[in-house]
């Protein structure tokens, strides 16, 4: 009696099937960056999965994921008008591209609810991030870090209480420091060494608490602590700017909607097929 009763319910709803966004490669990473102009959806050991190939010499400075949305949000460099574009995370389709306001930015990030992208242009040694509008590209908030003398700021994550983000020290080396969403500074670490390499982008992974970060040549995993977890290599003379986690599968209970609405391109047929066989005859 219970699957009648989920059948007959199920006949009453449209006959569509929702597509759900972040699905087709759970917990996966997205690469792009500097001498790249293919951007690259890769497991945790590297392996591509899909890639995204850039129009002419555009690089991707920058990635955002938005699993709910179904959204991938890229900033795409070497255009004479930077601008951030807009694809479809299943299809990979573009759907908008939108030049923005702010200063130009490097890596980005996007929280829940709103896009960020760092900036390495500040006056003086001043960092900032800032939320931006993917669709009209106005900056909706600016965010002060504070200085850091004797580099910039590449990379930014958000972790649902605040950012990660990526210092380039000049010379080599580099630090991965936390910021509150108020940009009150927080925990940091060290990685590489100097005349060794530099961090660029950062992506954070929320199954697990940890770090991805992008540098020359490869991207390194790390807790949120600086411990070094493991590595995997990209093409040595790819700076991976953008570097970000797509996100796990939708809960058990997003899988039983889409199960029903299934079930009700399914169903329907049928019990109008019935109704038509128990009608009176004209």
């Amino acid at each position: 009696m219970t699957m009648i009763r989920i059948l007959t319910f199920a006949a009453l709803l449209p006959c569509t099937v929702p597509v759900f966004g972040g699905t087709v490669f759970p917990n996966s990473l997205w690469v792009g960056g500097q001498g790249m102009s293919i951007l690259e959806n890769v497991d945790q050991s590297g392996n591509v999965l899909r890639s995204l190939t850039l129009p002419g010499t555009t690089e991707a400075k920058g990635i955002g994921v938005d699993p709910a949305h179904n959204r991938i949000y890229v900033h795409e460099g070497n255009n004479s008008v930077p601008t951030i574009v807009t694809y479809d995370l299943t299809t990979l389709s573009q759907l908008s591209s939108t030049p923005y306001s702010a200063p130009f930015l490097a890596d980005l990030t996007f929280d829940g609810s709103s896009l960020w992208g760092a900036s390495p242009t500040g006056p003086g040694n001043t960092q900032f991030l800032y939320r931006i509008d993917p669709l009209t590209g106005n900056t909706l908030q600016t965010l002060s870090l504070g200085t850091f003398a004797g580099g910039s700021v590449e990379g930014v994550a958000s972790d649902g209480s605040g950012f990660w983000v990526s210092f380039e020290i000049n010379g080599g080396g580099g630090v991965i420091q936390h910021f509150a969403l108020d940009g009150t500074a927080g925990s940091s670490f060290n990685v590489f060494g100097p005349l060794v390499n530099i961090p660029v982008g950062v992506g954070y992974d929320p199954t697990n608490n940890t770090l991805w970060v992008g540098a020359l040549g490869v991207v390194e995993h790390y807790t949120t602590g600086g411990a070094l977890l493991g590595s995997f290599a990209i093409p040595s003379n790819v700076y991976a700017q953008g570097v970000e986690f797509e996100g796990t599968a939708p809960e058990p209970g997003t899988f039983l909607l889409a199960g029903i609405a299934l079930l009700s391109c399914i169903a329907a047929p049928q019990v109008r097929r019935k109704r038509r066989q128990g009608s009176p005859a004209a």
